[in-house]
């Protein structure tokens, strides 16, 4: 018999022998059930640390119950892993495998560190101390300000950002 039997339902008949060969005896059938184990969200551990990178983050993580388990008994899906905040990652048992139901984690995808912003503003002569220009409402009537700035992040991607002035 296997140390950890698949989950499913076995018939099996006892056979008892006397140690002298004597007599011998079967009992009648009985059928023994092994249940699907319920996944708990304590089998799924994740480890790493993730920064944004403008693509799906699928962090490293482990599915265990004691040792780890076979993929054949669960499958994975991960949401909300493209943009900085919390993801999560959802392990769900598959139909013919040993566990049922699901498990859940989350792990954090960090903001990238910005390492440049670009942007242009035409050149224009402002008087200091100048009443006319002591807000950014009149700044926008004196400059043409721009819409967007292209900041770059990570290993050199770059983003269009709309930038918002505020009053």
């Amino acid at each position: 018999a296997d140390a950890y039997p698949e989950a499913g339902s076995q018939s099996y008949t006892l056979h008892f022998q006397s140690k002298d060969n004597t007599y011998s005896v079967d009992s009648d059938p009985t059928t023994v059930t092994i249940n699907k184990k319920p996944l708990a969200n304590t089998m799924l551990s994740i480890t790493g640390t993730y920064t944004y990178t403008g693509d799906p983050i699928t962090p490293t993580y482990t599915v265990s119950d004691g040792t780890l388990m076979n993929s054949d008994d669960y499958g994975v899906e991960v949401t909300n892993n493209t943009d900085a905040g919390t993801a999560t990652v959802t392990v769900k048992a598959t139909e013919g495998g040993n566990y049922s139901g699901t498990a859940t984690g989350t792990f954090e995808i960090a903001k990238a560190n910005i390492t440049g912003i670009t942007t242009t503003v035409e050149s224009k002569e402002i008087l200091a101390n100048n009443e006319k220009n002591t807000d950014i409402a009149t700044l926008k009537g004196l400059l043409t300000l721009p819409e967007q700035v292209t900041v770059t992040y990570g290993d050199g991607k770059t983003d269009e950002l709309d930038i918002t002035w505020a009053s």
